[in-house]
């Protein structure tokens, strides 16, 4: 606490760097420790209050090897602490210490939404998570009240519109709106605001999705994955090329994806040489007169004339057998190595990818309008229970979650000092001797005349070899 003198004493400069110092101590290193190895056990010491903590951990981790240095008794330092029983005991207590707290907002908070006063229930929240927090060693206030202090501010925003506009916004859904330029022109700053889909006044259109919607979600992340997939398919193609390969006009300057223009053009000009029975039946369908060609579907059995729309005269429709002879063409098994079947597969994940990237949007598009639908055609209960997901649900489980923070920072504190003197000034001593002794050795075998002989020469005498 900085007394009213000393913020006296400053000019009444309430900036807290300069009442409080937050910079770390200089790390300290052990000299014997750096030459001989082992862990000054006055530096496993000071993490006491770890030990205080979780008892028996210590020994667990640490062993002596001489008087006043420890060694990790494990090279699993990570595994050895989160099975360890006393730290399965600390994540028991920090859970317990926490029971009843959802349900004592849920009362206050969803049951009295109208009649809550923020700013009491703020002090009473905060209080509770204080009282909760006391219990259990190593847990911070400050790091709770944080938690706390990040989701309260939407609490406290929604829980005043609620009081203030009415009970019936929490089903409402407001044109989302969006600053846009007017023009693509970088120097032109004029902008317009226009509706960007829609958005809820209480509740978040990703939640209720999240909550009611699951299957679209899934059907959504399906595709998304998809095109991650195609995406890495992509790159195998272009790395299974060679540099002389990657010289087309099919990739791009820097070689990392493909053009879609010029991968087309260098894939048609590969089809057209492309030939079967059925091809050339439905070719030499097309080069007939009406009468000629019906007379010919009849006789010909190579191809299939049921994949192919129809007249109503029974005539076959023309885009539909130019589709199919390019579909024909496009399955046709090329060599999997050879360049024509590597185009032609980047070439089919091309048309994938679109087709993936339209059903996506589309089923986007869907999701959105569907959920608009859902939040207005809420009942009270649905919509509550909707609100306490968004608010209570996420603050319980982050409040929670610190028990795991403080246990990762255990590991990593723990880890650091185990690899802190694991190579000694001998360790490293060897090391450097053992590479010189390589090089002597190498330099040894080298053959050369005149002044390059005597540059090796002494070149291992400086190693240490002997010439």
């Amino acid at each position: 606490m900085v007394s009213k003198e000393t913020v006296k004493e400053n000019e009444y400069n309430l900036n807290i760097t300069r009442y409080v110092d937050s910079t770390d101590d200089p790390e300290k290193w052990d000299i014997r420790a750096t030459m001989f190895g082992g862990i000054p056990v006055s530096e496993v010491d000071a993490f006491e209050k770890y030990w205080e903590a979780f008892p028996g951990l210590r020994d667990a981790l640490f062993k002596e090897v001489s008087a006043g240095y420890l060694q990790p008794r494990t090279k699993d330092i990570k595994g050895t602490i989160d099975s360890f029983e006393s730290v399965e005991a600390y994540r028991v207590t920090f859970t317990k210490a926490f029971v009843g707290f959802y349900e004592t907002l849920k009362e206050d908070l969803i049951d009295g939404i109208l009649d809550v006063s923020a700013e009491q229930e703020k002090e009473k929240i905060t209080e509770d998570i204080f009282g909760r927090i006391d219990r259990v060693k190593l847990a911070d206030r400050y790091v709770a009240y944080q938690v706390f202090a990040k989701y309260w501010d939407i609490i406290s925003a929604d829980i005043e519109m609620l009081q203030t506009e009415g009970f019936q916004v929490i089903t409402q859904v407001d044109p989302n709106m969006v600053i846009k330029k007017n023009n693509k022109d970088d120097d032109d700053d004029e902008v317009t605001e226009v509706q960007d889909g829609w958005k809820g006044h209480i509740l978040p259109f990703e939640l209720v999705q999240e909550i009611l919607m699951p299957d679209e979600i899934e059907a959504i992340r399906v595709l998304e994955e998809r095109l991650s997939e195609i995406a890495e398919e992509y790159m195998e193609i272009i790395d299974s090329l060679d540099e002389d390969e990657k010289q087309g006009s099919f990739l791009n300057d820097s070689n990392d994806a493909f053009v879609s223009k010029e991968l087309k053009s260098a894939c048609d000009e590969i089809l057209q040489e492309v030939e079967s029975d059925e091809i050339n039946a439905l070719n030499k369908y097309m080069s007939l007169s009406k009468k000629e060609a019906l007379t010919f579907m009849k006789s010909c059995s190579d191809a299939d004339w049921n994949h192919i729309e129809k007249n109503k005269d029974g005539s076959c429709k023309k885009p539909s057998l130019t589709s199919r002879i390019q579909q024909l063409k496009m399955e046709f098994e090329f060599p999997e190595e050879s360049l024509d079947g590597k185009l032609l597969s980047a070439l089919r994940l091309m048309d994938e990818e679109s087709s993936v990237k339209k059903d996506m949007k589309q089923k986007k598009e869907n999701l959105h309008i569907k959920t608009k639908e859902v939040i207005e055609g809420l009942s009270e209960e649905e919509a509550l229970k909707i609100v306490e997901q968004k608010w209570i649900a996420p603050l319980v489980k982050d409040l929670e979650d610190i028990s795991s923070a403080i246990i990762i920072d255990v590991i990593g504190k723990m880890e650091y000092l185990a690899e802190k003197y694991a190579t000694t000034m001998h360790d490293l001593q060897n090391e450097n001797i053992s590479i010189k002794n390589s090089l002597s050795s190498l330099i040894g075998s080298l053959t050369a005349n005149g002044s390059d002989k005597e540059g090796l020469q002494e070149f291992k005498l400086m190693l240490g070899g002997q010439v």
